[in-house]
This record gives structure tokens, sequence and C-alpha cells, in this order.
């Protein structure tokens, strides 16, 4: 074998291991107007087409609008400098998701050339940690709140008794208008009571769940809770439906999945608000196999299509700005897995949308 047919030899066998690793490699004008060459494994690994990758202007068509100039400035530096660097972007896929870049690039020959690894589930795991930190933090606040109501309505309670039962001597002189009017403030201050007393017992059923470790909890009381604690979305625009079937207690992290069911809850009160007509909302419980089955169902506008692959994505809704934050279907994923469960969706334009959870029924770990 020759000396040149050695070297392609060699040269044929670096390229094989350079085009089938998880680190894409590429080449950048230097201009940044458009890519050179990327490997072909880019589209299996990152979901965007081979042919995607070459078309002038990728870069500016796929960079999210948050990161674009300080990528490509980032690229500029590489190109000016002649230094090596590291950077992490997002890039939009063809299915409309968004895949995090980390980037090891290098001045070449007055091009960047480098390599691209997908670091999306490193990212997703990160975010998803950080919510369920903030949900555990908001879980301690909404049980140290609940517990300081809980002492002053139990003061209020039994006064309401005694003036109740000074009443019962006071009024018999009374007239008979002063007495219906005392008899029916009273009876509007009992049930005061007995409303705030309510939402704070479902306050400390849903965040009971602060504990480090699981316990087993019923899901029925856990939906009742978040159907009570919910009720300033809902009571206004639909009806609350229930048909909790009798299932086993699951073993789990309690004000975790109240959250879930909770945010389940808001969103379809807020899909059924959207329509301007009133709706209802369904929550349902059934046992399948060995599994313990949630559904929520909502007669709203449905799901968009062009959106239908993207509402699990951290930071992405479809709502105006102010009536959402993008957050609450990802932290209800990050739960889901953490519990060994599922969730998913169906949808119909104009007919609305059922969240369907799935929670093993079998005993977990702590």
């Amino acid at each position: 074998m020759s000396t040149i047919e050695a070297l392609e030899k060699q040269l044929a066998a670096y390229r094989l291991l350079d085009e089938t690793s998880d680190a894409i490699p590429f080449r950048l004008a230097p201009d940044l107007s458009r890519l050179l060459y990327v490997g072909p494994q880019a589209e299996r690994l990152l979901g965007i087409a081979q042919a995607h990758w070459l078309v002038p202007g990728f870069l500016d068509a796929r960079l999210s609008d948050e990161q674009r100039a300080a990528t490509l400035e980032q690229f500029r530096i590489v190109i000016e400098f002649g230094a090596s660097h590291e950077a992490e972007f997002r890039l939009l896929r063809d299915d409309g998701s968004w895949a995090w870049i980390r980037c090891t690039m290098r001045a070449f020959d007055g091009m960047v050339a480098g390599h691209l690894l997908d670091i999306t589930l490193r990212q997703r795991l990160t975010a998803d940690h950080a919510q369920l930190q903030r949900l555990e933090a908001v879980g301690r606040l909404a049980s140290g709140i609940a517990h300081e109501i809980n002492t002053p309505l139990q003061f209020i309670g039994h006064s309401l008794e005694f003036l109740g039962e000074a009443l019962q001597e006071l009024l018999p002189g009374a007239s008979a208008e002063l007495r219906a009017d005392s008899e029916e403030a009273l009876a509007r201050c009992n049930e005061g009571i007995e409303r705030v007393t309510a939402l704070v017992r479902s306050m400390r059923t849903f965040v009971h769940a602060g504990a480090p470790q699981k316990t087993p909890a019923d899901l029925a009381d856990l939906l009742r809770s978040a159907i009570a604690i919910s009720a300033s979305e809902h009571r206004a625009v639909a009806s609350i439906v229930t048909e909790l079937a009798a299932i086993p207690k699951v073993r789990c992290f309690p004000g975790e999945l109240g959250q879930v069911f909770l945010n389940l809850i808001v969103n379809a009160a807020q899909a059924i608000a959207e329509t301007k007509r009133r709706g209802t909302i369904t929550v349902s419980t059934r046992v399948d196999g060995d599994a313990a089955v949630i559904a929520i169902a909502d007669t709203g506008g449905g799901i968009p299509e062009h959106a239908r692959a993207r509402v699990f994505e951290p930071f992405f809704t479809t709502k105006e700005i102010g009536r959402g934050t993008g957050q609450g279907l990802a932290i209800a994923r990050a739960v889901l897995d953490r519990h060994a469960g599922s969730i998913d969706f169906t949808t119909e334009l104009g007919r609305g949308t059922t969240f369907t959870v799935r929670l093993p029924l079998t005993s977990l770990p702590a």
C-alpha cells in the first residue's frame, strides 16, 4: 500500500469516526452567513434536516430571539482573535421544539470549525430540578400560612359560638325584625368561617407534602383540595363535575401531585374562559391495571395544532402576557417523571382538552 493510499485510508477512518459520534462536526463561513459543512448525524441527533443546515442565514433563522445577537458575537470573537471557545445556545428544530446545544469551536483556515453536542436533556433536568426546589419552597410557605391562619380562625369560631348563645338569651325581648337580622348575620359569619376553615384544611392537605420522602396519599383528597384552592379561577367560568372512583392510596409526594392537579385545573378554567362561554371541568379517577388514572377534562377551545408538540416545554405558553409563565406543564412532567408516572393529553379544536395522569399503584421506594 502506497503512502497516499495509507493516508486516504486513515482519513476515511477518521471521517467515519467523526461523522458517527454524538459530537457533530461543523464548519462556518468567515462572515457567519452560512454553514459550509455539518456532519450527517446532525439530522438524527438534533431533528434538523441535513439540507436545512446549509441554507444561507441558517443561524439567523434558527437561533432564539433572545440569544441571537450574543451567540453570533461569540462566533465573531473566534474569527477575530483566533481563539478556542465554548458556547451554549438554543436552536429551533424542524418540529418547532428547541434543542440546547453546546458548541466547542476554534478558528481554522479563516473559518470557524468545531463540534456541536446536544445537551437538551441536561438542560431539562437542570430546569426541572430548579422548578421542584421552587415548588418545595412554595409548599413550605403555604404550610406556614395555613398554620398561622388556623389559630385565629379557632378564636373567631369560639367567639361566634359564644355570641350565638348570648343572642339566644338577649333576643327574645327584641323586635322580630332585629331577631331576624341578627340571626341572619350570625349565620353568614358562621358560613364564612366554615368556608375559610375548609380552604385552610385544603391548603394543609395540599402542602402536607413538603415531606422529604414519599407517603401514602388519597388522590381524591388531593383533587378536592386542588379544586377548593383554585375556586377563584373556575367559579365564574365553569361548573366542576367530579367522578372520583375508589382507588387505593398512592405512595407519593402529595404536595407535588397537588401542584400538578392545581395547575391542570387552573389551565382548564383559563381555557374555558377564553371561549367567553361557561363550560365544564370534569375531574375523574379510575384504576387501570396496576395504575391509578386521573383525568381532568375541559370544554375549552382545544390546543392549537402548532402548539401540541411543545406544551410540556419549559417557558412555552399560548396564553397572553400575564396569564401564564409556561412553567405549569413543565413542572407537571417533572413531577410525574419523579413518580415513575406519565402525563399526556387529547385535544380537539372547539371541543376541549383532557389531560391524563397515570401513577403506579405499586409501592415506590422512598
